[in-house]
């Protein structure tokens, strides 16, 4: 039985499943669905730890958890993308990490501004945050700047501030 060590896994949860053994050798995704407003894409343990736990103190339910492993993987996290955004209910979405030393960030930033254009999904509809610090990161952010309304931030905001500031505008329902 398939599952995820304390339930079965979700219909989402399947279908990311599918999506990572699509192209084996690129990128290896780790990923929860829970019954959340908001989710999370922020790769590195520490940081997605952190930026759950910052959205619990601030009364808010994450929706889904994320990691990635380093590749060529803007395809794969393009339809992993697709794939959260669909999740019903959904009231915003963080995507970032810490920081990466070692691979550049603007690959991930590629797949989710792909996946926003693709599914005609702006900031100003519907609240995404992202913080990225690494390599190519001026890259990212003017990718990110392709997509209306979409709050990027660098090293100089700590994940725990952009997880407060996706909280906000999700309270502040930014719709």
């Amino acid at each position: 039985v398939a599952n995820n060590g304390w339930r079965p896994l979700t219909e989402i949860e399947l279908k990311m499943k599918e999506i990572n053994a699509a192209n084996p050798e690129v990128g290896d995704i780790r990923f929860n669905e829970f019954d959340g407003d908001i989710a999370l894409m922020v790769t590195g343990g520490g940081g997605g730890s952190i930026a759950f736990d910052t959205l619990l103190n601030e009364g808010v339910h994450p929706a889904t958890t994320f990691d990635i492993t380093n590749g060529e993987i803007e395809d794969k996290v393009c339809e992993a993308t697709k794939l959260i955004l669909s999740k019903p209910g959904l009231k915003g979405l963080l995507a970032g990490a810490n920081f990466s030393n070692f691979f550049p960030v603007d690959h991930k930033v590629k797949g989710i501004v792909r996946a926003l254009k693709e599914l005609n999904v702006d900031g100003h509809s519907f609240p995404v945050v992202m913080r990225f610090c690494g390599p190519k990161q001026e890259e990212a952010r003017q990718l990110a700047e392709t997509v209306p309304g979409i709050e990027f931030y660098d090293e100089s905001v700590s994940i725990e501030q952009a997880a407060r500031r996706i909280c906000e505008l999700v309270k502040q329902g930014v719709k």
